[in-house]
């Protein structure tokens, strides 16, 4: 998507600049290359995304109880029919929202190590481990399709 490094830095700016965030407390993931099959990403954090929220937010010892934190994801969504996934009747109605890390692989090209969407139920429940060790003072923006879901 055009603009997503942008608004990330225009984001970090105003981070710095209005709320007066030192720039080492700030964290991002981008992707350098826009389009194509070739991703190469910047990154100050280490790993799959899922892993990095989970970990880095819930065991960082510099980020205390209480601390706000601000999760602020940029680019494509997803949805999945339960139906595809369930067999249960209860199960399968409705669908499954997800965001899309920028080194996930599409659902046609289904090969080993290849890195999944993030499901609006695992987005969840990574917000419900950060705020169990870090505290309830989160911010999130999901600027991507099919966001509606993933806080719920």
């Amino acid at each position: 998507l055009r603009g997503c490094v942008s608004d990330v830095e225009k984001m970090k700016g105003f981070l710095t600049a209005n709320l007066e965030v030192p720039e080492d407390h700030i964290h991002s993931l981008i992707s350098t290359q826009p389009s194509g099959r070739s991703i190469n990403v910047t990154s100050d954090l280490p790993g799959r995304l899922v892993d990095t929220y989970t970990c880095y937010f819930g065991l960082d010892p510099w980020i205390l109880h209480g601390d706000n934190i601000i999760v602020y994801f940029l680019g494509h969504g997803s949805s999945y029919f339960c139906a595809d996934y369930y067999t249960d009747e209860i199960e399968n109605a409705g669908c499954i929202e997800a965001i899309c890390p920028v080194d996930h692989a599409p659902r046609s090209h289904s090969f080993r190590g290849s890195i999944p969407d993030i499901s609006d139920r695992e987005f969840n429940t990574i917000l419900v481990e950060i705020s169990r060790t870090k505290g309830h003072h989160i911010t999130c923006t999901l600027d991507c399709c099919y966001s509606s879901g993933g806080t719920c």
